[in-house]
């Protein structure tokens, strides 16, 4: 019992610190946006609702453990899931952090871009079967090959399906082509689109169309595309459409 306490008090420790680095780095980031009071105040309060609920659940289930009313087992199982998840937002905002400050450690090298692609598509696999979604890949027949680092653009591939995952009724189509000199993504969910006033601002940093969102994901996109030299656009043709567009190797 005693050993099972001290695991819970380093455990709610290391959540401390992350709390801390989280509202660290959102005051950092906050400061380049545009009416940064305002950027600022619904980040924290974002941020405050993203870590607020997984702590919860973390708090629920060591009480649980600890009084002995939930299996260990199972309690663990719901503790290492929210703590992934707090841990996904710090690095994504110590990625946005990263290269906003120019300090990325890039690794270039020339990569198929489908390759990128398929294991976007293999670690969304699971949450797409939950939703009951199909994600469809459309491929050219040859590599499309790219100058870039893998990681990074991986992470921006993701971000991009995961919020399609959100928004798709019963598909989510991903076609990748070499045209003109240009490595061309297209991620296209079947959803009911943007709307036309929120265009202009869905790659704001801490802008999102949901209430609970940090708004982190898709700007922490656009910058990993800046910096392979790429571009990328949202649109609407029957649900969202978001095109990346890469320089060739």
């Amino acid at each position: 019992m005693q050993y099972s306490a001290y695991l819970n008090a380093a455990f709610f420790a290391v959540l401390a610190v992350l709390s801390v680095l989280v509202c660290l780095f959102g005051w950092k980031l906050g400061g380049y946006v545009e009416k940064a009071h305002e950027s600022q105040k619904w980040f924290f309060q974002n941020v405050s609702h993203e870590l607020k609920t997984p702590m919860m659940a973390v708090q629920g289930c060591a009480e649980g453990i600890h009084t002995g009313v939930l299996d260990p087992v199972e309690a663990s199982g719901v503790i290492l899931e929210e703590a992934e998840q707090m841990s996904d937002l710090v690095e994504e905002l110590l990625a946005l952090s990263r290269l906003e400050s120019g300090q990325t450690n890039a690794e270039f090298h020339s990569m198929d871009i489908r390759e990128v692609l398929y294991d976007c598509l293999r670690s969304t696999e699971q949450p797409a079967e939950q939703r009951k979604l199909c994600i469809t890949p459309c491929f050219d027949g040859k590599p499309v090959l790219v100058n870039c680092d893998e990681v990074q653009l991986r992470r921006a591939f993701s971000n991009i399906i995961i919020n399609a995952l959100r928004y798709a009724k019963e598909e989510i189509r991903i076609e990748c082509k070499a045209d003109r000199g240009k490595a061309i993504v297209r991620i296209h969910d079947d959803g009911e689109g943007i709307a036309p006033e929120l265009l202009p601002h869905i790659f704001d940093r801490f802008f999102s169309t949901r209430k609970d969102g940090t708004g982190i994901g898709l700007s922490l996109a656009k910058e990993i595309v800046s910096l392979h030299k790429g571009t990328i656009r949202a649109a609407n043709d029957g649900g969202a459409v978001f095109e990346i567009s890469l320089p060739l190797k």
